[in-house]
């Protein structure tokens, strides 16, 4: 008798880290797949910087070349904590052109530097939208991982915290 209660409490205990397994790594799978959402509008923007930039070069060489260099590091990485912090330096070089633009009234009135910023802001959009959903996904992710049961199996599924996208 005991050993049929000790067999049954064995297999409730296995099937349940089993069932801990599976769903952690369906949140951490859609974790990294709301970041490669994320990463897709992340990468039209750095491709569409270097055209803002070519529109901005003949007022402010400079500024030009910082997000230029801004841009190709960038393009360099593929770990997403180093991503993020590229971007928030990409984020300070798109601000400083918005503040030549203000200093060059030719500039405001450039069509082709127009159409830029507007395809800009459609893909800040877009990106705004994909940065929540990932946070989201980060959200839910930790906080299974510290929620009772899974929080007495952190190490054995390789639970770690992971830390939200902030702008």
């Amino acid at each position: 008798m005991i050993p049929t209660i000790i067999g049954v409490l064995l297999l409730a205990l296995a099937l349940g880290y089993i069932l801990l397994q599976r769903k952690a790594k369906y949140l951490l799978n859609q974790q990294k797949d709301a970041f490669h959402n994320m990463d897709v509008f992340l990468f039209k923007r750095a491709e569409l910087v270097p055209q803002l930039v070519g529109a901005v070069k003949g007022y402010a060489d400079h500024e030009a070349k910082v997000v230029m260099d801004l841009v190709m590091q960038r393009q360099r990485l593929n770990n997403p904590e180093d991503i993020i912090a590229a971007e928030k330096k990409i984020d300070q070089g798109l601000q400083q052109i918005q503040i030549i633009k203000e200093s060059y009234p030719d500039l405001k009135a450039s069509e082709n530097f127009l159409r830029l910023q507007n395809q800009l802001v459609e893909i800040e959009d877009e990106l705004e939208r994909s940065r929540t959903y990932y946070n989201a996904t980060v959200k839910h992710y930790n906080t299974f991982g510290e929620s009772f049961p899974a929080s007495l199996f952190q190490k054995p599924l390789g639970f770690k915290r992971t830390t939200y996208y902030q702008k």
